[in-house]
């Protein structure tokens, strides 16, 4: 229990770490780096700039949507907006507002803004993680996802992969 409790620990702090600053290996402003650690912040650098995301390929008939039009179809009609989204191949399009981890069910919970206050709820299997690494807050991404209704206030989707990552 306790090891899995630490590992919980770990991967959450380092999808903040991805989540806040992309691939930044900086200490807090203030604190100096011995000369290992610079050595260490070079290689991660390079490691970093290396990386490339391993996107999901679009799937063909998926609805594509921007996070406000899917909110707003939710907004004026959920039956309506059930009928269209639940159950279907999604590709939504929006800016990363944050993100949350939930080690029960192994999910990464990112939330697009959708203007305003709304948002829309995507949740990746923790497979995904890899890619999560190059969003940061305000960043706009396509995910591919399946429609799964409204949850509590937002609109959610489920089994969501990363599509395409912009600025």
């Amino acid at each position: 229990m306790k090891k899995m409790l630490v590992a919980v620990m770990a991967t959450i702090l380092s999808l903040n770490a991805m989540l806040t600053s992309g691939c930044s290996f900086l200490k807090a402003k203030g604190e100096s780096k011995t000369e290992n650690e610079k050595i260490s912040e070079a290689k991660s650098k390079q490691e970093c700039a290396e990386r490339k995301p391993n996107l999901a390929k679009p799937k063909s008939g998926a609805i594509n949507v921007s996070a406000a039009d899917l909110v707003k179809d939710y907004q004026r009609n959920e039956t309506a907006a059930d009928e269209k989204y639940k159950g279907n191949d999604i590709a939504v399009t929006g800016k990363v507002d944050s993100y949350s981890f939930y080690s029960v069910d192994d999910d990464i919970n990112i939330y697009l803004d959708a203007g305003g206050t709304d948002a829309v709820s995507c949740y990746l299997d923790l497979d995904e993680k890899e890619n999560v690494f190059f969003l940061k807050k305000g960043q706009k991404v396509t995910l591919q996802c399946e429609g799964d209704g409204k949850l509590s206030v937002y609109p959610h989707l489920k089994n969501c992969k990363v599509q395409n990552i912009g600025e």
